[in-house]
C-alpha cells in the first residue's frame, strides 16, 4: 500500500512540476509552421493609430476638477456620476489644494525663483503636468526660454520635458541641439522630445545616438570619444520610428544584434511600425526585404 501511494505521489508532482509536455503534448497534432512575418493590416492600423494618438499627446490627463459642476451628457444615470463626483471628489480636492497653497499661481512663482534651482524645476513640472492651460502660450513661451537660458542644467532638462508634454514645435531645435550637450540626462530629454514632437532635421543626430560610440567636443574644443548610454539609445530608436525611410530603417537593422538587447528590442519595435514587417532580430532577412520591396513601407 505505501508502495502504491508513493507511485501516485511521484506522478502527481511530475504532472505539476513541469511534466505538462508529458501530459499534455498531442503527438498527433499538425507541426507548426514558420511564424508569419506580415502583420494583418487590422493589427498594423492599431499600431498607426496607437502612435498617431501619442504624437497628438493623447492620454496626458488634464488637471481635475472645474470651478462649477459639469454640464454632463447622456443618460440620468450618468449624470447623477458625474455630479457624485463633482461634490465628492473634485470640489473637495479643490478647496484642500486652494488651502494647502497648491495652486498654479504658487507654482508660476516657483519657476522664476532666481535662487533655487530645485524650486523652478518643481514649478515648472507641476505646472505642465497638473493644469492644461498651462501646456499653451504664454507658459509655453516661458518653458523655451527657461529650456535655453537657464544655469542649471537640471532646470533646462524639465523644460524640455515641459514642451515635450505640451507637444509644442518649438522644441525640436532646442532637443536637436541637447543631443549634444556632454550631460546625457539633456541628451535623454532631449531624445525623448523628439520622439513626440519629429522633425526631419534630428534623424542625423538620432542614428548617431544609436551608436555605443560617439564623439563630442570637450573643454578646448577637441573631439572625444565617449559610450553613449543605454537610455539615450534607446530612446533615439524609438523616436526614429516616424521616419520610414531606407536610410533610417538600415540603420535600425544595423543594432537588431546589439550587446544591449533594449536598443535592439526598440530598433525592431520601430521597424515593425514603420514596415508593418516583423524578421524579428534576423538582420539577413529584414535587408532582403528593404532592398527587394518596391515600397518597404507602404500597405
Amino acid at each position: 500500500m505505501m508502495r502504491w501511494t508513493a507511485v501516485v505521489v511521484a506522478v502527481a508532482m511530475m504532472l505539476g512540476g513541469g511534466c505538462a509536455s508529458l501530459a499534455f503534448r498531442n503527438p498527433f497534432a499538425a507541426k507548426r509552421g514558420p511564424e508569419p512575418t506580415v502583420l494583418p493590416p487590422q493589427e498594423w492600423a492599431a499600431l498607426k493609430r496607437e502612435n498617431a494618438q501619442r504624437l497628438a499627446g493623447e492620454g496626458i490627463p488634464p488637471r481635475e476638477g472645474a470651478t462649477a459642476p459639469p454640464r454632463p451628457t447622456g443618460g440620468e444615470i450618468q449624470q447623477g456620476l458625474e455630479f457624485f463626483k463633482f461634490v465628492f471628489y473634485k470640489f473637495p480636492k479643490q478647496t484642500l489644494d486652494f488651502y494647502m497653497g497648491r495652486t498654479p499661481g504658487r507654482y508660476a512663482r516657483m519657476m522664476e525663483d532666481d535662487k533655487s534651482p530645485d524650486l523652478r524645476r518643481t514649478g515648472i513640472l507641476k505646472l505642465v503636468t497638473d493644469y492644461e492651460f498651462a501646456r499653451k502660450d504664454p507658459y509655453t513661451k516661458r518653458y523655451w526660454q527657461i529650456a535655453q537660458g537657464d544655469p542649471d542644467y537640471l532646470v533646462r532638462v524639465a523644460a524640455i520635458r515641459a514642451l515635450d508634454r505640451a507637444r509644442m514645435p518649438t522644441v525640436t531645435p532646442i532637443a536637436i541641439r541637447a543631443l549634444d550637450d556632454p550631460n546625457p540626462l539633456l541628451r535623454l530629454e532631449a531624445a525623448k522630445a523628439l520622439a513626440n514632437v519629429p522633425d526631419e532635421k534630428s534623424v542625423p543626430a538620432l542614428i548617431k545616438h544609436m551608436d555605443p560610440i560617439i564623439e563630442q567636443r570637450a573643454e578646448g574644443g577637441r573631439l572625444e570619444q565617449v559610450q553613449e548610454t543605454r537610455d539615450v539609445r534607446v530612446a533615439s530608436a524609438d523616436a526614429l520610428r516616424n521616419f520610414p525611410t531606407r536610410e533610417v530603417a538600415k540603420a535600425l537593422v544595423d543594432v537588431l544584434r546589439d550587446k544591449e538587447f533594449e536598443t535592439s528590442w526598440q530598433a525592431r519595435k520601430s521597424l515593425v511600425l514603420m514596415t508593418g514587417h516583423d524578421y524579428k532580430y534576423d538582420q539577413a532577412r529584414w535587408r532582403e526585404y528593404l532592398a527587394s520591396a518596391g515600397n518597404p513601407f507602404g500597405n
